[in-house]
């Protein structure tokens, strides 16, 4: 997988750092859902990222890239 992506090109399961209202720091993409995704926090509340969300590699995560 390249190093920038969008979330429409993930792969399920990937994990994406990034600080959420329920003090969780990331979240897991499980599906798209039209224009939107299905991801869950670590506290496992439900999140839903649009699909053309921009991603750069983090380690071996992900994270949103700055301004979206």
């Amino acid at each position: 997988m390249a190093d920038r992506i969008h979330l429409y090109q993930a792969e399920r399961g990937i994990r994406i750092n990034v600080p959420c209202t329920d003090g969780s720091k990331w979240l897991t993409f499980h599906r798209v859902d039209g224009s939107r995704s299905t991801c869950t926090t670590e506290g496992g509340h439900l999140v839903h990222l649009h699909v053309m969300t921009e991603l750069e590699r983090d380690g071996e995560n992900w994270k949103v890239v700055d301004g979206e």
